[in-house]
C-alpha cells in the first residue's frame, strides 16, 4: 500500500513580520528623507533663477519700454530676532525721533542672537518679488513752511504743498506723491523724505512732513519751488512672485553688498534698471560695484544649510545678472563674486 506524501505547509512566524515591517519603515524612512532633501536642495537653485530671471527681464522690459523698470524685494522682519514684530508700524521709537528707522530696528534685536543660531543672521529677509516702473517726477505749484504744525515737530519738518493747476486740486495726493518719495527744494538746494502726507478735499493744499527740518532763516510765508523725485510704483495688473517654500533672500548689511540698510530710508529695496541697461537705484551700488542678493534655505533647521546657499549678483555698470556659490570656507562669503569663480569650491 502506497503511503500519502506529508503536507507541509509554510508560513511566517511573528517575529518574521516584525523583522520584515521594520526593514519596510526602515526603507521608507530613508527614501522620504532623501526625497525631502533632494526637494530641499532644489529650492535654492530654483529661487535664485526666479530672482535671477525677474531681474534680466526688468533689465529687458526697460529697454524695450524707454522707461526705467526694476524688481522691488518687499522685505519683512524675522520675528525670531525682533521679539515678535514683523513689520514697521509694530517698531518702538527707541531714539524717538517721530519715527521708526533702522537705528530702532537695531536697538530692538540688540544684537542678541534671539533664535539660537549663534548669530543675529536672519534679521531682516526677504520672500517676495515685484517688478516696479519709474513714474517720472513730479511738478507743480509751490510748498511753505507751516510755521505751526498740528503735530509735535519743529518748524521747518511740516510744509503745505500747494498746487496750481485747478484740474489737478479735485485728485487725492497719493496719485502724485506717496511715503517714501523724495521732495527737492529747487532754490535751496535741499533734498528730503516724505514720510508722511494729508490730503485736503476743500482745496488745493496738501500737508506734507518730511524726515528732518528745512534749513532755512526763522521768516514767514516763505515759499519755494520745488521737485517731488517720485520712487518706483508697483506695476498694475501684476502680482508679486513668491520665493519656493523655504528659500529667502537674506538682506541684512554685511551679508548683501549694495543694498544698505541705515538711516531713516524706510523704502522697500529695490533694484531699477534704466533704458541703457544700468543700475539707475540703488546708487550706492555703484560704489561697492556689485549688489549680492544671498538666496538660502531656511526652512525646519535654525542654522542654513551651507551647501544650499546661492548669490545672485548685480554689477550696476553693465547690468550684468549673475549667480555664483557662496564661499563659506573664507572670511569673505563673497570671494568667488569679487574674484569671478562661477563654480569650484575646493
Amino acid at each position: 500500500m502506497k503511503a500519502n506524501p506529508r503536507r507541509s505547509t509554510a508560513a511566517f512566524t511573528l517575529i518574521e513580520l516584525i523583522v520584515v515591517l521594520g526593514i519596510v519603515a526602515l526603507v521608507t524612512t530613508i527614501a522620504v528623507a532623501v526625497t525631502l532633501r533632494m526637494q530641499d536642495r532644489d529650492q535654492v537653485p530654483r529661487a535664485a533663477t526666479l530672482v535671477q530671471g525677474m531681474l534680466s527681464q526688468a533689465k529687458a522690459r526697460a529697454a524695450a519700454e524707454r522707461v526705467n523698470i526694476g524688481v522691488r524685494f518687499v522685505y519683512r522682519f524675522n520675528p525670531a530676532e525682533t521679539g515678535g514684530r514683523t513689520d514697521w508700524s509694530q517698531i518702538p521709537d527707541a531714539n524717538s525721533n517721530n519715527s521708526p528707522d533702522w537705528p530702532d530696528v537695531w536697538a530692538l534685536a540688540n544684537n542678541v542672537d534671539e533664535d539660537g543660531n549663534g548669530w543675529v543672521d536672519d534679521l531682516v529677509i526677504c520672500d517676495t518679488l515685484a517688478f516696479v516702473r519709474d513714474p517720472g517726477d513730479f511738478v507743480d505749484g509751490t510748498v511753505q513752511i507751516v510755521d505751526s504744525p498740528p503735530t509735535n515737530l519743529p518748524r521747518g519738518q511740516v510744509l503745505l504743498l500747494n498746487r496750481s493747476q485747478p484740474q489737478l486740486n479735485l485728485q487725492p495726493l497719493a496719485r502724485f506723491v506717496q511715503v517714501g518719495d523724495s521732495l527737492e527744494l529747487l532754490d535751496l538746494g535741499q533734498t528730503f523724505q516724505i514720510t508722511n502726507l494729508a490730503f485736503d478735499p476743500s482745496g488745493p493744499s496738501n500737508t506734507i512732513e518730511l524726515d528732518r527740518p528745512v534749513d532755512v532763516p526763522q521768516a514767514t510765508n516763505l515759499q519755494f519751488r520745488y521737485r517731488i523725485i517720485r520712487r518706483p510704483q508697483l506695476i498694475a495688473g501684476e502680482k508679486p512672485v513668491q520665493l519656493p517654500s523655504g528659500a529667502q533672500l537674506e538682506i541684512r548689511p554685511g551679508m548683501t553688498l549694495g543694498l544698505p540698510l541705515q538711516g531713516n530710508d524706510n523704502r522697500p529695496l529695490e533694484v531699477v534698471f534704466s533704458p541703457q541697461g544700468t543700475v539707475v537705484y540703488p546708487p550706492s551700488a555703484h560704489v561697492e560695484g556689485l549688489i549680492a542678493l544671498w538666496v538660502r534655505y531656511h526652512r525646519g533647521s535654525p542654522e542654513p544649510d551651507p551647501d544650499l546657499e546661492t548669490f545672485v549678483a548685480v554689477y550696476p555698470k553693465s547690468g550684468a545678472v549673475l549667480t555664483f556659490p557662496v564661499d563659506r570656507r573664507s572670511m569673505d562669503p563673497h570671494s568667488f563674486i569679487r574674484t569671478g569663480r562661477s563654480a569650484n569650491l575646493e
